[in-house]
């Protein structure tokens, strides 16, 4: 996206077309981890069996490609599901572990200091089994890593009226002053590094196992949306606990997770819909979905 025209490059970043991941780093889903203690109780008994971590896992991994080659394919918006262990680590997780949250952090440091124009969005959530104290220690670890490459809210009290908006930020502005990430938490403590998923962000959630119904939503943003705040649409297939056991043979890459992008595609590149922010995907690196996304931007 560092290469787009300047006149986009002015334009807020909640008026661009951003590419994304959908549990980002789920290629890294581990069938020999602890099942998400998140979970229902039935879940985690179910889980405390091999042959039931391996069918999870197989329906658990909703990308095949790693963070770092997303970034090098053009994904610019990632998403991850936080726990804090016993041993005081902090983890990525879907259903199952996947790995220590420091390695992704790494690969985006690393790809951000070799490419000081581009911009990236990381939307963490779940923050499961954290203390106040642990999202505090877990934020000095990012501000650490990360440091004056963070975009940062002006105001640190959710209640201030006065707030800067992500909307005041675009790609030119983050150039200027040398900001290159924007942190998004779904955390009621109100933390300097991120901003408030609740007030800054609209997630939509297709909440369907029908790829129709999730265009469809998808067609509800080109329509109407706010544009002060970041649209994201995760435009994937939303299934049950019976869907994989129906189908312990085969996984939800092969059954569903591909076909779906690529209709998804499909539609973007046939329609070439406007008012899109953020998609995030399944799979992303199916049919060419970054370029996709990234060409609605004119």
């Amino acid at each position: 996206m560092s290469r787009l025209d300047a006149a986009i490059s002015e334009r807020p970043i909640t008026q661009l077309a951003i590419p994304g991941s959908h549990h980002s780093a789920s290629a890294d889903v581990d069938p020999k981890s602890e099942v998400e203690s998140n979970l229902s109780p039935m879940l985690r008994a179910l889980g405390s069996t091999s042959m039931i971590r391996e069918t999870m896992a197989k329906w658990m991994q909703h990308q095949k490609i790693s963070v770092k080659e997303q970034l090098e394919s053009g994904i610019r918006y990632f998403d991850f599901s936080i726990e804090h262990t016993a041993n005081d680590r902090f983890f990525v997780v879907n259903g199952l572990r996947c790995n220590q949250i420091d390695d992704y952090l790494d690969d985006l440091y690393r790809f951000l200091s070799e490419q000081s124009r581009e911009i990236v969005i990381v939307k963490m959530d779940k923050f499961t089994s954290f203390s106040s104290e642990n999202l505090k220690d877990f934020e000095r670890f990012i501000e650490q890593k990360f440091g004056d490459l963070i975009v940062k809210q002006k105001a640190t009290s959710l209640q201030n009226a006065d707030a800067e908006s992500l909307a005041e930020w675009s790609l030119e502005r983050c150039w200027r002053k040398k900001k290159q990430i924007i942190f998004l938490f779904d955390t009621a403590f109100p933390l300097r590094i991120a901003w408030p998923i609740s007030r800054y962000a609209k997630v939509n959630q297709s909440g369907s196992d029908c790829v129709e119904e999730v265009i469809d939503r998808l067609k509800d943003t080109t329509l109407s949306r706010e544009l002060e705040v970041l649209q994201i649409d995760e435009s994937v297939l939303s299934l049950q606990l019976s869907d994989a056991l129906r189908n312990p043979m085969t996984t939800f890459e092969k059954q569903y997770g591909r076909q779906a992008t690529r209709e998804i595609v499909q539609f973007i590149r046939k329609n070439s819909p406007k008012n899109l922010n953020v998609v995030a995907v399944d799979f992303c690196e199916e049919a060419d979905f970054a370029q996709s996304i990234i060409a609605l931007n004119k």
